[in-house]
């Protein structure tokens, strides 16, 4: 479930300036394939997106990782390691990218999957 903070988000699109209001780290804005980018949901030490597809309307997860200088982060290449590992307890990564450029010119890797609450998949264990 969608915390109303959230669902409000889903229904609008705000502005940088609205995004760093609720959050004290600079909002870089994010294009990727047909992504939108709603709010931060995690600010751990990878930060993770909210977002939500202008195609078919569903909501992603996108986690973010900084280059460590010019080489993919090594949490990155863990991680896509297991990006085809289909397992009913596992949620299946939806599409991953290296390299994507952001406009403050800083190179992140990307990591999609989608958006499962937390209460949603406890409730399928």
């Amino acid at each position: 479930m969608l915390t109303l903070r959230t669902k409000h988000l889903v229904h609008s699109v705000l502005t940088r300036e609205e995004l760093e209001k609720e959050d004290d780290t600079p909002f870089v804005p994010i294009k990727f394939d047909d992504l939108l980018v709603i709010e931060r949901i995690s600010r751990a030490k990878f930060s993770v997106y909210l977002a939500k597809s202008t195609t078919n309307h569903k909501f992603y997860a996108m986690k973010i990782f900084p280059f460590e200088g010019d080489e993919l982060n090594q949490f990155y290449l863990n991680e896509i390691r297991f990006a085809d590992l289909q397992h009913p307890n596992i949620v299946v990564s939806s599409k991953h990218q290296d390299e994507l450029p952001t406009s403050n010119n800083m190179k992140i890797s990307v990591l999609v999957t989608p958006f499962v609450p937390h209460n949603e998949f406890l409730m399928q264990l």
